[in-house]
């Protein structure tokens, strides 16, 4: 199987941390729209999905892929826009929706970006909903929905509801360098 740049998908899309790939080589919008259906799929067409993503340029792309994708798959999204794992996680616990994907680079170069899919516990999904993601990626029913059972799409401030991670530093905090 190859990608629309013509560059081959793994056997396994999953790494360790979710799926990371250079952008238009592995990782491309079609790409990203397609994995975001089969996690749509996955996620039984129904809910609602964070979705964020950090600040590199191409990371905003691959994130209006990603929400296409789960829309298109029945799924309501919130988009995030530009906002921290952690903070994206802290709103998903709160609100009890289905679950999150973040669109991140993380601690890899700058032309690789990933993505990693986070479930209403707030933990990454592990190895038995990746295979089911990758066997839907591989077949035929990571399908759309008909359109009037699309997701709706609404722009979420993470910022709003996790106030404190980014509320500045105290003032007078004692050093606690030894």
């Amino acid at each position: 199987m190859t990608n629309k740049a013509g560059k081959s998908v793994p056997v396994t899309l999953f790494g360790t941390s979710g799926i990371r790939g250079r952008l238009d080589e592995f990782l491309t919008s079609e790409f990203a729209k397609k994995v975001s259906l089969s996690f749509a799929v996955f996620l039984e067409n129904n809910g609602t999905v964070l979705v964020a993503r950090d600040v590199r340029p191409q990371s905003e792309l691959i994130q209006n892929a990603v929400i296409s994708g789960l829309s298109d798959g029945g799924i309501n999204v919130l988009n995030c826009g530009v906002a921290t794992t952690p903070a994206t996680l802290v709103a998903l616990k709160k609100l009890r929706h289905k679950a999150a994907v973040m669109v991140t680079g993380s601690h890899v170069p700058a032309p690789t970006t990933g993505l990693l899919f986070f479930l209403d516990d707030t933990g990454e999904m592990g190895r038995q909903g990746e295979e089911r993601v990758e066997a839907y990626f591989r077949s035929t029913k990571s399908s759309r929905v008909p359109e009037n059972e699309r997701g709706a799409i609404e722009t979420f401030d993470v910022k709003a509801w996790v106030p404190l991670m980014w509320a500045p530093p105290r003032t007078g905090w004692a050093s606690t360098s030894r």
